[in-house]
């Protein structure tokens, strides 16, 4: 019996594996010539944008890229180190490239400055977002962090000048969302992902509203469950602090890498570089090591380093680095002792900078390779629930970090027939 459930297992596994590989419809290839002709960011604007106290920038959101060709509009959230004044978790940190206040229905991205009050954080998410049928059990998911702020105290919007802007909402709420980076018109494949130097890594930050907006509008829900870290509000610290130390890491040095090769390009084979003043050169090499210069930490496993720099579908997937940083953060209280070493436990992950070479294979194999290389999946799959989305709210609970509610994880869902993030009623007809 268990070979024959074992057999439609396998099966099951190559259909769903089809699913990746249908050809392009002829209304999908029409919508892929619609789009605009990518259009590179200029020097001036870049080093304008850089060296702005508090920038805010409106991009063209399938047309408007960085040297190199990757989508301007998903640049990863970046810390103004200068200008945040921490103060031991009771100050704020400024952060730039925040998705806020742009219109994904004329495909329009803002990306803007704010000031995050760090004593104000009131609760922490994980959130599961179904990218295909099963509501929270789909096999194909997403995931992300979602941090809310005491509406007394939100996180503010800035103008040019630094100070918080009266004509922009107070924004209630954060997610962050580790992404494939891709380039304009580009979807993610789930099979070339296996391949890990496919895609760049950028976690993206977008209040709350926005990012619910474009999930809403594209009829995908929300299903929310409760972060109980430990270390009541040290614990929501620490995590915020992990994922903003880490995306800004992650995202400076590959900034860093976008700048330098672009430089190179241009006075190697010709460009704005070459043509322009040696001035602009050295305002090119401020920005370039302006960008790698953010803080060092000594805690390695928030450090990023060549192998781990690359989204990779299931290794470094927008749910396990998710996970990934629930489990650092939770790490580091136990180290710093504020928190018991047995109060809680760890939730299993494969380590992030190991992706195995038949796993890699499978970027590059025909539907055939894919069902002989499936028992091997398959079994990796077993051995490693959580690069599965959907297993990790459970995970979280068994492990002490995620909330429950008469013995079974909480999974508070909101969509268009259901509850609101923001207005706290059932829908009206």
């Amino acid at each position: 019996m268990r070979r024959y459930v074992y057999l439609l297992l396998i099966i099951g596994f190559g259909i769903m594996l089809t699913l990746f590989f249908k050809p392009k419809t002829n209304q999908e290839e029409t919508h892929s010539l619609k789009l605009p002709a990518p259009q590179e960011l200029e020097i001036s604007s870049l080093l304008a944008y850089t060296t702005s106290i508090a920038p805010t920038a409106s991009v063209q959101t399938q047309r408007d890229v960085f040297p190199g060709g990757l989508m301007a509009a998903m640049a990863p959230g970046i810390i103004d180190w200068k200008r945040s004044q921490p103060e031991n978790g009771q100050g704020f940190a400024i952060m730039r490239n925040v998705n806020d206040g742009g219109n994904p229905l004329s495909g329009f991205t803002t990306l803007r400055t704010v000031q995050i009050p760090l004593g104000s954080l009131k609760s922490a998410e994980f959130v599961l977002v179904p990218l295909g049928p099963g509501g929270k059990r789909s096999m194909v998911s997403h995931g992300q962090i979602r941090f809310t702020f005491d509406p007394a105290k939100p996180v503010l919007a800035l103008n040019s000048g630094g100070q918080p802007d009266p004509n922009i909402p107070p924004i209630l709420d954060l997610v962050f969302s580790w992404e494939a980076w891709r380039h304009p018109g580009e979807d993610y494949n789930v099979m070339v992902g296996m391949d890990s130097g496919a895609y760049a890594l950028s976690l993206r930050v977008f209040s709350g509203r926005q990012r619910y907006l474009e999930d809403i509008l594209g009829q995908r829900d929300w299903f929310c469950t409760p972060l109980t870290l430990p270390g009541g509000q040290a614990g929501l610290l620490e995590l915020f602090r992990v994922c903003a130390v880490m995306g800004d890491g992650y995202g400076r040095s590959s900034l860093g890498k976008i700048y330098g090769d672009a430089k190179d390009a241009w006075v190697q084979g010709g460009g704005p570089l070459q043509s322009n003043s040696e001035e602009l050169l050295v305002e090119w090499n401020k920005l370039q090591k302006n960008m790698t210069s953010g803080p060092h930490t000594e805690d390695i496993k928030m450090n990023p380093v060549q192998a781990t720099e690359s989204y990779q579908t299931l290794i470094r997937s927008c749910a396990t680095m998710a996970l990934y940083t629930i489990n650092v953060a939770t790490e580091r209280l136990q180290k710093n002792q504020t928190i018991g070493a047995n109060e809680v436990h760890i939730v299993p992950l494969p380590a992030i900078d190991d992706v195995p070479e038949w796993m890699r294979e499978l970027s590059d194999v025909d539907l055939t390779g894919l069902f002989l290389r499936a028992p091997h999946v398959l079994g990796y799959i077993r051995e490693n629930k959580a690069v599965i989305p959907k297993n990790i709210p459970d995970m979280l609970a068994k492990a002490g970090l995620g909330a429950t509610e008469n013995g079974k994880v909480l999974q508070i869902q909101y969509g268009r027939e259901h509850l609101s993030p923001y207005v706290h009623s059932s829908p009206q007809p």
